[in-house]
């Protein structure tokens, strides 16, 4: 993976130059980026759902359009690469290395600096803005990437509210909102987008705006409704591959909470046939994972030995030592189910190595549960019992999000009705 650049710098740039402070009247305003953190609402992060996937709007071809044919001018910088090439290069490795589309990203803004026209100069600084915020918000970024997003709104206001570039823009801002608790105003900016989008024509990015509806609709707990809305965004567009793993890869997490596995397991599996064509370890090996939990629930241990094998070989190779840990709880499920306890312990260590356990995040709430299990079944009773506490804390702290997202969204299901 390349390591992410430091953004302070290209922050202070965009401060500097264009952030005029003005009332954006029904644009989402900067306080709203926010984390919510007195309504009952989630901290910031800790309800993107860990085994999700997310296109965050990035088609995987190198040639994605922007969606804004006034930033084409040629402008090269010292090495001969030109804004649209690094714009180009941010959409093609978005997916699959989010720190290198940053990278890109952050090359486009710098190439827009020498542009003559002010218009010019304003969108295609706002172009590579919401790219950096898109790679921000992959990376669990997210507080970062929504103070990039108003700006790139303000520096598009005064060229019309129908181009797909503000489409765009309010998409990515309604990730990041959805991401610091602010479901209310995810749901507008959803809106907005959608409205956008169907007036244009682009089908591509109305379908992202119906995965996204779909993943607020999951962390809800609604997952029925979560299908829906990922089974019709890919009959909305049906020929994207990134698209399609999303939904697959998501719709097989709605099914597995739902009880229904094999259901799960074709998703999950379908997902790893499209993810095999994009050339990242990092996406095969997250869903190798979902597959292989699915499988115990299954009793096909075989299956998800084989499963977590291959997942641990691809993440190595990749170096994504964070998702491992994952693997290995999974590891630790597998033994537990083969009456090999203390093999158990040794597995579900790895998992917890150098966290406090007091202390950990949604994503560990799965993990939690074999823990408890494989300390209790190994007559280690305290252990057992203190990950029991942290499963009550996480698992507590998911319901109680999801009731109140589900508040949030039954103000909005009349907006989107009418689609």
């Amino acid at each position: 993976m390349t390591k992410l650049p430091d953004k302070n710098q290209h922050l202070n740039a965009v401060n500097g130059i264009f952030a005029p402070k003005f009332n954006l009247g029904t644009t989402t305003t900067m306080a709203h980026c926010k984390t919510k953190t007195g309504n009952k609402m989630i901290k910031a992060g800790l309800l993107a759902a860990a085994l999700q996937i997310s296109t965050l709007g990035i088609s995987v071809q190198a040639t994605a359009n922007t969606g804004n044919d006034r930033t084409q001018g040629v402008i090269q910088n010292n090495s001969g690469a030109t804004f649209q090439t690094e714009v180009g290069l941010a959409k093609s490795s978005m997916m699959a290395d989010p720190a290198a589309a940053l990278t890109h990203a952050i090359k486009a803004q710098d190439l827009t600096v020498t542009l003559d026209s002010v218009t010019q100069r304003k969108e295609s600084l706002a172009t590579a803005l919401w790219l950096q915020s898109e790679a921000l918000l992959r990376t669990g970024r997210s507080t970062e990437s929504c103070p990039l997003l108003e700006r790139s709104l303000v520096l598009v206001a005064d060229t019309g509210d129908g181009t797909k570039l503000v489409g765009d823009l309010h998409l990515a801002l309604a990730r990041a909102l959805k991401k610091t608790g602010d479901v209310s105003g995810a749901m507008d900016n959803l809106q907005k987008a959608h409205e956008i989008f169907e007036q244009l024509g682009e089908k591509r990015s109305a379908a992202m705006v119906l995965l996204t509806i779909g993943s607020i609709y999951n962390e809800a707990q609604s997952y029925n409704n979560a299908l829906e809305f990922f089974a019709r965004a890919i009959v909305v567009y049906p020929s994207d591959p990134a698209l399609e793993l999303s939904a697959a890869n998501n719709s097989g997490n709605a099914y597995k909470a739902l009880g229904k596995h094999d259901r799960a397991l074709a998703h999950f599996k379908r997902a790893l046939e499209i993810s095999a064509g994009m050339d990242s370890a990092i996406l095969q090996g997250r869903i190798l994972t979902n597959m292989a939990s699915v499988q115990v629930l299954q009793n096909d241990l075989d299956a998800a030995e084989a499963s977590t094998g291959q997942a641990l070989a691809l993440l190595g190779e990749a170096g994504d030592n964070d998702w491992s840990k994952f693997v290995w709880g999974i590891k630790a499920d597998i033994a537990l189910a083969q009456n090999k306890p203390f093999q158990a312990v040794e597995y579900i260590a790895q998992t917890f190595d150098g966290s406090n356990i007091a202390a950990t995040s949604v994503p560990f709430l799965e993990m939690h549960q074999i823990a408890q299990r494989v300390y209790r079944l190994a007559g280690q009773d305290a252990l057992s019992l203190d990950h029991l506490k942290s499963f009550e804390r996480l698992d507590g702290m998911v319901r109680e999000a999801g009731a109140t997202i589900s508040l949030a969204l039954d103000g909005t299901k009349f907006n989107f009705a009418r689609h």
